[in-house]
């Protein structure tokens, strides 16, 4: 068991103790009743759908996915809007496309005239925190927008932390780039115990608590206490088998601080209960098409990610098989908790709220778009070499140049980039769902609609946010630089964000 399960429990206890003096006081006080749910919002970095044992794999990786799962609603065809990780949190704090918030890759800063999911739900009387666990999602990048509190501190020298010395290809002041996931939890759940901790007449605002967990991400380094599930020690070292074992059972190890959160909200005064979104900003490949990682490839692998909503009462208990998008999770959120959408037209993300609330079928053969990060090489080929982990290479490095888009349809996906004719792909889900057989040739007239589709998607986006940096100093632009942070924005004022477009 983790260090931290004896202080949990006895944080559990005190929380028992609480909750229910305030469910007792609330029979006599009704304004003490919140008008909404609270929100749990857990984003996986690096989880792709198809080793979570919800999606049917062989090992039991994701226990605490599961029992969601059996009250509440599972998406089996989800896809993130990159394989990156900023771009896609991007787009799911603020229902923008990556050409519109401007995020097309790690590195660059979400512009404060966006309108994030914090500031909306803030604007409807939400106390919100939010824990992350990876340098790319430091406050530094934008994405601390509308939370109350951003926790982003890596520092703890009790944990132990792989160094690197770069990121995007500049030197990192301190080499620390993540932390545990039990480290984020025991951060996350003392936050969670201090808001319950204060007299009833404080309680009437509902929370959002967000919370990142940068496992299962590479190194793939399990920490020592948490066992060897899946005997990674007995396949031979730097082999793949013993790589995608290292894999798992990071993928159990976070479902199981999963589990804590939910544990904590399990025991809530809100007469609501919680609202709980779980995602993944991308998958992991492994050399299914010849790519170790993530960031280069949009086949199934990189951008299908597991998404479930848990709200017991208030959604229907299902399993949807029709595709969804990240793109959706904003307007969904929304939707749910009856919180006004502003109406731009043609999004590309939609409220899923009422179907889920009513039971209704959702369209299955439903356009859903997505994209590489942009590679902006003035037309030239990049070469990304092979991922090393542990001294050690698997499959082939790739070549990239400019962007590359996808579609899905039905059961059609289509991929193509302009910059590299051979990338021009289409394939049938339902005969060839591992995208091994390209069938451009065979079916054009499927893929130059695809293709137009594409185009007029991108056509109806709205131009991309910009801002400028407050000044700094020297020191301050150093140390923003070190962290791939390079394009200065000035702070606009409350006034002119409370009107900013979503």
């Amino acid at each position: 068991m983790l260090n931290s399960a004896p202080r949990w429990r006895l944080g559990l206890a005190l929380s028992v103790s609480i909750s229910l003096s305030f469910l007792l006081l609330s029979d006599c006080h009704q304004e003490i009743s919140r008008p909404r749910p609270d929100l749990l919002l857990v984003t996986f970095d690096t989880l792709r759908a198809d080793h979570c044992s919800t999606h049917g794999y062989e090992r039991e990786t994701t226990p605490t996915l599961q029992r969601l799962a059996e009250e509440g609603v599972l998406f089996t065809a989800a896809y993130a809007p990159t394989a990156t990780t900023a771009p896609s949190h991007a787009s799911l704090l603020t229902g923008l496309a990556p050409l519109e918030h401007g995020v097309h890759r790690n590195g660059l800063t979400l512009p404060e005239t966006a309108v994030t999911l914090a500031e909306r739900l803030g604007e409807s009387g939400y106390d919100s925190a939010a824990f992350v666990s990876s340098v790319v999602l430091k406050r530094e990048f934008g994405f601390a927008q509308g939370f109350g509190r951003y926790d982003d501190d890596f520092s703890n020298p009790t944990q132990n932390k792989p160094k690197r010395r770069e990121w995007q290809g500049v030197e990192v002041p301190g080499g620390i780039f993540r932390r545990s996931a039990a480290e984020t939890t025991d951060r996350a759940l003392a936050w969670l115990e201090a808001q319950r901790d204060r007299v009833p007449g404080e309680l009437e605002a509902p929370l959002l608590l967000w919370v990142h967990y940068y496992d299962p991400h590479e190194p793939y380094t399990p920490p020592s206490d948490f066992g060897d599930p899946f005997r990674a020690a007995e396949f031979a070292d730097g082999s793949l088998e013993q790589v995608v074992a290292r894999y798992d059972t990071l993928v159990r190890y976070a479902d199981h601080q999963l589990g804590r959160l939910i544990a904590a909200f399990s025991i809530t005064s809100n007469p609501h209960g919680t609202l709980t979104f779980v995602t993944a900003d991308h998958g992991e490949a492994f050399l299914e098409h010849g790519w170790r990682s993530h960031g280069v490839q949009i086949f199934e692998e990189s951008i299908r990610v597991p998404w479930q909503i848990h709200w017991p009462g208030e959604i229907e208990i299902r399993r949807i098989e029709a595709p969804v998008s990240l793109f959706d999770a904003l307007p969904t959120l929304l939707g749910l908790l009856e919180i006004p959408i502003d109406d731009k037209g043609e999004r590309s993300g939609r409220n899923l709220g009422p179907a889920l609330r009513s039971g209704a079928p959702l369209d299955a053969e439903r356009k859903i778009p997505f994209q590489r990060q942009s590679y902006e090489q003035d037309g030239l080929v990049e070469a990304i070499p092979l991922r090393d982990l542990d001294g050690k290479t698997f499959g082939q490095g790739v070549e990239v140049a400019g962007d590359m888009w996808g579609l899905r349809a039905g059961r059609w996906k289509y991929i193509e980039a302009p910059a590299e004719p051979s990338a021009r792909q289409l394939f049938d889900l339902s005969e060839d769902p591992g995208e091994r057989r390209s069938l451009t040739t065979e079916r054009p007239e499927i893929s130059a609609s695809l293709s137009l589709a594409l185009a007029n998607w991108r056509a109806s986006l709205l131009p991309p946010l910009k801002s400028e940096a407050p000044p700094l100093d020297d020191q301050q632009r150093a140390a923003l630089e070190a962290l791939g942070y390079t394009s200065p924005r000035r702070r606009s004022s409350p006034e002119a964000r409370k009107h900013a477009r979503p």
